[in-house]
């Protein structure tokens, strides 16, 4: 396949993404698409800019995946050690591991502390080994562990680790001011590393990539790590959170996000990748429609008509 067609492929999957997601009824936001041998395609509607920043809500836990690799990574903490290791005082959800940790209309997390968190973690209940379930207290306890060991603040941490070397220096923890609309914004606390990022469509963009060129990436070990399959959830796996189907052909990693005026996702096959931000509150739809753009343009490169 050349350059051009290439690109005109990226533009191609940015236009069908848009179309379906404003026909789901989501009003503005930004899609950002890239295949291999192209750079991004990024379009916009409904008065926001592809420059515009948003809330990328649970969007945020493949940057804590990553971050927990790279800390095996380099022997900074074992997946085994226990989360009370760096987080004294968490009772029963203390006693599990890194790992273990991994598995409302208004901001149910404003103005949470670490020590507020810490308290939440009393009253957790833990599942039987070898069960997941989707937490935001877990990755929450995860990432503020992570911060512990590296003797650093979770935003200072992400920045050095992941952000800065992807090149997402449009992302981060910004000021509600920088939001495309700040209406509505969660301030999320000590919950930052389960929801916390605010970023460009293109920024997660380069996020999604990691599982389309995971051996390109800064941190090609890491990424693998991330993006192995650890335990069913969702008629799927959940890597280092990242969400896995390895029986979609080729395999799709995505993680999807909502706060409560916006939605985020992201999505990779090793056939490309696909963000999007709509800032309006969250419909089911848009995830569907999210994964089908992804499976008809792997379709479509594959040579096949898509279904």
């Amino acid at each position: 396949m050349s350059c051009h067609a290439c690109l005109v492929d990226a533009a191609g999957t940015a236009t069908r993404l848009r179309e379906t997601l404003l026909a789901a009824g989501a009003p503005r936001g930004v899609v950002a698409c890239r295949v291999p041998g192209s750079g991004p395609a990024t379009q916009a509607w409904g008065g926001v800019c592809a420059s515009s920043a948003f809330e990328a809500g649970s969007v945020t836990k493949p940057v804590t995946g990553l971050l927990l690799a790279l800390a095996v990574e380099a022997g900074e903490v074992s997946s085994s050690d226990r989360l009370d290791r760096f987080l004294p005082g968490t009772g029963a959800a203390g006693r599990a591991t890194l790992v273990r940790a991994l598995a409302h209309p208004s901001n149910p997390y404003r103005g949470v502390s670490l020590d507020g968190l810490i308290r939440d973690a009393r009253w957790a209940r833990r599942r039987s080994r070898g069960t997941a379930a989707y937490s935001n207290l877990g990755v929450a306890l995860l990432g503020q562990a992570l911060a512990a060991a590296a003797a650093l603040p979770y935003w200072d941490l992400a920045r050095t680790r992941v952000l800065t070397p992807l090149g997402m220096t449009s992302s981060g923890d910004l000021p509600t001011a920088a939001l495309a609309v700040p209406a509505g914004a969660w301030t999320l606390g000590a919950f930052a590393p389960a929801g916390g990022l605010r970023a460009t469509a293109a920024d997660l963009l380069r996020l999604a990539w990691i599982a389309a060129r995971p051996g390109e990436s800064p941190f090609p070990a890491a990424a693998v790590a991330a993006l192995t399959p650890r335990a069913p959830m969702n008629n799927g796996y959940v890597g280092w959170c990242w969400m896995i189907r390895p029986s979609a052909n080729p395999p799709v990693a995505w993680h999807n996000g909502a706060t409560g005026a916006g939605w985020a996702f992201i999505g990779a096959s090793s056939s490309g990748a696909i963000a999007a931000c709509v800032p309006a509150a969250h419909r089911p739809a848009w995830d569907s429609e999210a994964l089908r753009a992804l499976s008809a343009a792997d379709a479509v490169r594959g040579g096949l008509a898509p279904g």
